[in-house]
Formats: structure tokens, C-alpha cells, sequence
């Protein structure tokens, strides 16, 4: 029903966050869906991250990082000649500082970048 949404809103790019899929489950998701997906599967039934892009988006996007805990992926997209993060996030309910600090890091390799 999601899938079947966004192509009805001409979605180009969308991030899903708690998909609970694993890789398997992704891959079933990526032959229904008309481009690339850029995942983070769930660990365990939890978390999950999808990031969908459209095979019509007319710029780049590069698969930065993502962690094996299906809480963030980083992407790097190439628009009209703008080039910025995409960070797509799943954060815990309650504040850890290992998570927070580990994304931080990751963040800070791609200073100068605007991050959406």
C-alpha cells in the first residue's frame, strides 16, 4: 500500500524509517519498486531504513554509510548541480550517547555539505 502511495503522489525520493524488513523483505521491496533502494534492514524485527528513489529523480545519489542496526543511512545526492547529505534517521526512543556520538562521526567525514 505504501509502494502504491507514493507512485500515486509522483514521490521521486522517500524515506521509511521502522520498515522492520530484512534483507530478504528489502529485496522483495526493491523488485516492486521502480528504482534503487539504499537500506539499512531491520536487526531482529526492529528499526529498519529504506530510502526509495525513483528512477526518474534526475541527479545522482551515492550510498555513503549505513549502520547494520536498520537505524540511519547516509546518502550523497547530486542535484542540479547542488551536491548534499540525505540522512535518514531512526533514532532510539530514549537518548543514547553511543548512538548520537556514532552518527555525529559519521557526519563529520562530509563537512561543508548541506545535510536534509
Amino acid at each position: 500500500k505504501i509502494l502504491q502511495a507514493l507512485q500515486r503522489q509522483n514521490a521521486l525520493i522517500a524515506c521509511l524509517q521502522e520498515t522492520k524488513l530484512s534483507r530478504a523483505e528489502h529485496l522483495k521491496l526493491k523488485s516492486r519498486w521502480v528504482g534503487a533502494i539504499y537500506q539499512s534492514p531491520a536487526s531482529h524485527g526492529k528499526g529498519g531504513i529504506a530510502v526509495l528513489v525513483h528512477k526518474s529523480f534526475q541527479g545522482q545519489v551515492r550510498l555513503l554509510h549505513h549502520d547494520d542496526l536498520g537505524r540511519y543511512v547516509l546518502l550523497e545526492v547530486t542535484f542540479q548541480s547542488m551536491v548534499f547529505l540525505l540522512l535518514s534517521v531512526y533514532a532510539p526512543n530514549q537518548y543514547t550517547h553511543g548512538f548520537f556520538s556514532t552518527l555525529v562521526s559519521v557526519c563529520s567525514g562530509h563537512v561543508g555539505k548541506p545535510v536534509l
